[in-house]
């Protein structure tokens, strides 16, 4: 279950919780019965919440894909290496061997090596200076108050995050981390407690993987969410399928009442909102753990690991409104032409011509102060044509617009 389950449980299963867990931690005078008492509670536990069980027999068994397969093949292999080095079971020569083979960059899994001098070149390339540097914009292009200050520098965070994690695939530990954070966004604050994951696609795509591939399509029912009561309406009376809900957000607990208790198991929320829509990314939210599990498995092998990049634009956009990257873009545009304004004037005053590109080259070369506001200037327009793309699309819920603008 999620953190803050207790959001929707009632009183009796929060109790036999409180129970399950003080046991599990209890020092055992008998092991055996300890671990006896345990497979019980868990038994008493799933058969106290309705349809858990039932849910469970739905689900279609997935194995993991081919590549956690094999990394899990290769952990235990550097697990006994790791052992016999450590218990010093091998000699000194074979002891150096070992650690050449567990020192050795794994090509294998498809991540390249990646040096810091690609990373920078990354930066340049992609914001046009390191994050470091563009938060020294701050003061000077005018973010004031503590509201944009904590925005900008939010934004800037993300954005030093894209561009590292852009290197590799996405990690469990980065997934995890993404999802944790989402929970401290507004959109979805009433379903903090269900267990929640997350799909590299639209809330369609999420339907398509749960209706084929997690279930089966027979036993599942799609329904846009309207209201509570109509909701509830909808399902009182089907005590036999699984309930694909897209929500556009949920800001307020609905499922906290008792009448909702004996429906959770098979109730699954699709995230449809306007930044799903625009990052191509829609998060799932269900009570069932089995559910989240096998969906996970089910998206690795049809969709393949998440882009990085999509679920740093979604913290941003969760996170930034609208008016803020706005205003981002016209104080970035505005200083770039104040930069440009004195380079003229520096050209002025230091050339015959302002319009000779060899004189503009030499000028530059020699002159550092013309040198930094070039190199200023440089890394403000990236900035600001990459705020430009989640303005006009992202911001707008087009996806299409967003890729164009990239």
């Amino acid at each position: 279950m999620g953190e803050n389950a207790e959001n929707f449980l009632p009183a009796f299963i929060i109790d036999k919780l409180r129970h399950f867990v003080r046991l599990c931690h209890e020092q055992p005078t008998d092991p055996a019965k300890q671990m006896a008492e345990i497979d019980r509670n868990i038994l008493e536990l799933k058969e106290a919440i309705p349809g858990f069980t039932d849910v469970s027999l739905m689900l279609y068994p997935h194995e993991d894909s081919k590549a956690f397969q094999y990394q899990a093949k290769q952990r235990e292999f550097v697990n006994k290496l790791s052992l016999l080095i450590d218990t010093e079971a091998i000699d000194e020569e074979t002891k150096k061997q070992a650690y050449n083979i567990l020192n050795a960059h794994d090509y294998s899994v498809g991540t390249p090596p990646v040096t810091q001098k690609q990373l920078d070149y990354s930066y340049s390339l992609l914001l046009g200076a390191k994050v470091s540097e563009l938060k020294k914009f701050r003061d000077v292009i005018g973010v004031n108050g503590d509201e944009e200050e904590a925005q900008w520098n939010y934004f800037l965070n993300v954005l030093d995050q894209m561009v590292i994690q852009a290197s590799h695939y996405t990690t469990p530990a980065e997934r995890k981390d993404f999802l944790s954070k989402t929970e401290l966004t507004v959109n979805y604050k009433g379903l903090n407690g269900f267990i929640r994951t997350v799909v590299g696609g639209s809330a369609d795509t999420a339907i398509k993987l749960i209706s084929e591939e997690v279930f089966s399509k027979h036993n599942v029912q799609v329904i846009d969410f309207t209201t509570a009561d109509e909701l509830y309406n909808q399902i009182q009376h089907d005590y036999s399928k699984v309930f694909l809900v897209k929500v556009k957000s949920m800001r307020r607990n609905i499922f906290n009442r008792q009448r909702w208790f004996p429906y959770l198991t098979r109730i699954v929320i699709i995230d449809d909102s306007a930044e799903s829509h625009s990052t191509n990314t829609s998060l799932v939210f269900t009570f069932h753990n089995g559910i989240v599990n096998i969906l996970n498995k089910v998206h690795t092998k049809k969709l393949g690991a998440l882009a990085n990049s999509q679920l740093n634009l979604r913290l941003i956009l969760d996170k930034i409104n609208n008016e803020s990257l706005e205003k981002f873009s016209k104080l970035a545009l505005e200083k770039i032409k104040d930069y440009e304004a004195e380079l003229v004037e520096i050209k002025k005053q230091q050339l015959e011509k302002t319009n000779d590109p060899d004189r503009d080259i030499v000028l530059f070369k020699f002159d550092d102060f013309a040198k930094q506001i070039l190199k200023d200037k440089y890394a403000l327009t990236k900035l600001a044509d990459y705020i430009k793309p989640m303005v006009n699309g992202c911001c707008k819920g087009n996806l299409k617009m967003l890729i164009n603008g990239f």
